[in-house]
């Protein structure tokens, strides 16, 4: 879902996971993810971190994949990204707490920036990470 308001662009990204037809309040779901914090900062190194054309006006600097990484995994610790979470990134930027949260299958990610180029950069990292994890499983069959 892609909405443009006054000076702020959305992205709302629905993790995959999270399309059961089903869903009950009743009982909660534990999921179990198989993954360290060095296997989330591996997956980070491999997306654009930098701006297309970074405004000082707007703090616009890199984000470091070590930094994203731990950053989003101490709020999975927390309980605050993963499995029936929403997570909001604000000052999304090129994604890269975005993708992490989706990494670690958050049900709902928003990003939102006031840069769109910087967001179309967000989407194609989530797209990259993706499509990467797609021909993984590709490959074990």
């Amino acid at each position: 879902v892609h909405q443009t308001t006054t000076n702020l662009t959305i992205i709302v990204i629905r993790h995959s996971a999270s399309l059961s037809s089903s869903s009950s309040a009743s009982y909660s779901t534990v999921v179990i993810i198989n993954m360290r914090l060095k296997h989330l900062e591996s997956a980070l190194s491999s997306l654009q971190r930098e701006f297309p054309h970074p405004d000082v006006t707007l703090e616009q600097y890199p984000s470091s994949p070590p930094l994203a990484a731990s950053v989003v995994w101490t709020a999975y610790e927390r309980g605050d990204v993963g499995p029936s979470r929403t997570v909001l990134d604000l000052g999304a930027g090129t994604g890269l707490l975005t993708a992490a949260a989706l990494v670690l299958e958050s049900d709902f990610v928003w990003a939102v920036d006031c840069d769109e180029e910087a967001l179309r950069v967000a989407m194609d990292n989530v797209r990259l990470l993706f499509d990467n994890d797609d021909d993984d499983d590709d490959d074990e069959e």
